[in-house]
């Protein structure tokens, strides 16, 4: 259960880093939504993140309820079901609070779990840290009180 739920909380961080790293190019969230290829590629990270979510065991997402993994998964059956029916004020709502407070979430978890060696030892890999790119996840992982 460890290895997948790692496999799938760093995968969620990794699409969390994309959308950071959209941000970072100095697009407001207007535009990034104005311009179309930036728009797919947020949903996609979206979409990606929902389908994730889901495949994280039941122990961990009850055990982390600050995260809200229903409407997580939730929101990647809208767009996956309904891509062109997505409403634009709940991608910017999204994107201007909720991703910053879903990578905050998965910080704790992340602080939660490295009281296990294995995880400890995964979460201070030189792997770990190069995964991401955005100056945002970056900041926050070397915050954090496992990081050496």
């Amino acid at each position: 259960m460890l290895d997948r739920d790692f496999g799938n909380l760093a995968a969620i961080l990794r699409m969390c880093d994309d959308i950071c790293s959209y941000q970072e190019e100095g697009m407001t969230t207007a535009q990034m939504l104005d311009d179309r290829k930036t728009y797919n590629a947020i949903l996609l990270n979206l979409m990606q993140i929902g389908e994730y979510a889901k495949k994280l065991s039941e122990e961990l997402r009850s055990s982390n309820g600050e995260i809200d993994w229903k409407s997580i998964a939730g929101m990647r059956d809208r767009i996956a079901h309904d891509y062109l029916g997505i409403d634009r004020g709940v991608v910017e709502r999204l994107l201007d609070t909720e991703i910053d407070r879903l990578i905050d979430g998965l910080f704790a978890v992340f602080t939660h779990l490295a009281v296990d060696e294995q995880a400890r030892l995964w979460l201070t890999s030189p792997e770990f840290r190069e995964s991401y790119s955005s100056k945002a996840i970056l900041e926050k992982i070397d915050a954090q009180p496992w990081t050496p």
